[in-house]
């Protein structure tokens, strides 16, 4: 999924990228 917030992996908002 592309999301703004999968650029960052410290996002909390997308747990996958971590």
């Amino acid at each position: 999924m592309v999301s703004p917030f999968t650029a960052n992996n410290t996002s909390y908002a997308d747990p996958i990228v971590n």
